[in-house]
């Protein structure tokens, strides 16, 4: 697992985890008390969500990913968004509108700058367990940490992809107690060149396939 970060920003996003792991619970958030018509759909993430949705509203799908019948998908990507600042970025959200029935969440890629991946691991559990009390009918749905491009010239990525190999792996399983499911991204293969545009950010080629992921993920959910 990566070596914890020594900057200023490292240490107040460790201090933000820990505050938030001894915060106890929290009161569920109403959201709007009218249900909506259609099934709520978030995905919150960092900056790979925040292309998706650009590169997904260029389509002929449609920011909706050609779902909008039957959900509303709501875009929520923070290129700075670490897992200390989940919740109340979700309360801030739900605030304005109805709570999500759906939460997809690809986050923490940012977090394994700062956090080794046990740590990691531990205030995962700790900020999920916080989302099911804020949203106790929400299906959360873990979207695999994504492995950074080798030969991207940036030191240390075997051991930067261990640790994301390791989360993924943790949360695959706790997941799971929480109802939750796992989408995948098995064709967005970090040995190839193609799918990315350095050693994190993905290609156009690789933002299709990580949508086409995320699709078939709300479509795994709706019929299981």
């Amino acid at each position: 697992s990566p070596q914890p970060g020594t900057s200023v920003t490292c240490k107040a996003e460790n201090e933000d985890v820990a505050q938030e792991m001894v915060a106890g619970s929290i009161p569920p958030c109403p959201g709007n008390p009218e249900r909506a018509s259609k099934q709520q759909v978030w995905i919150c993430g960092q900056s790979v969500v925040a292309s998706a949705e650009k590169q997904a509203s260029s389509s002929r799908a449609g920011s909706q990913l050609g779902l909008e019948e039957t959900i509303t998908l709501e875009w929520h990507g923070q290129e700075d968004l670490t897992w200390a600042r989940l919740v109340p970025t979700l309360r801030e959200l739900a605030a304005q509108g109805p709570a999500p029935d759906v939460l997809i969440i690809h986050l923490g890629e940012k977090d394994l700058e700062c956090l080794r991946g046990a740590q990691l691991n531990a205030a995962i559990k700790t900020e999920l367990a916080l989302v099911k009390e804020l949203f106790p009918q929400v299906r959360i749905l873990w979207s695999n940490l994504l492995l950074r491009r080798r030969g991207s010239g940036k030191e240390g990525s075997r051991t930067v992809n261990r640790a994301r190999t390791l989360v993924n792996l943790v949360m695959g399983q706790f997941i799971a107690t929480l109802g939750g499911a796992v989408i995948e991204h098995p064709e967005i293969l970090h040995t190839d060149p193609d799918f990315y545009t350095d050693g994190d950010n993905l290609s156009c080629r690789g933002l299709n396939l990580f949508l086409e992921d995320i699709k078939c993920g709300i479509l795994a959910h709706f019929h299981s």
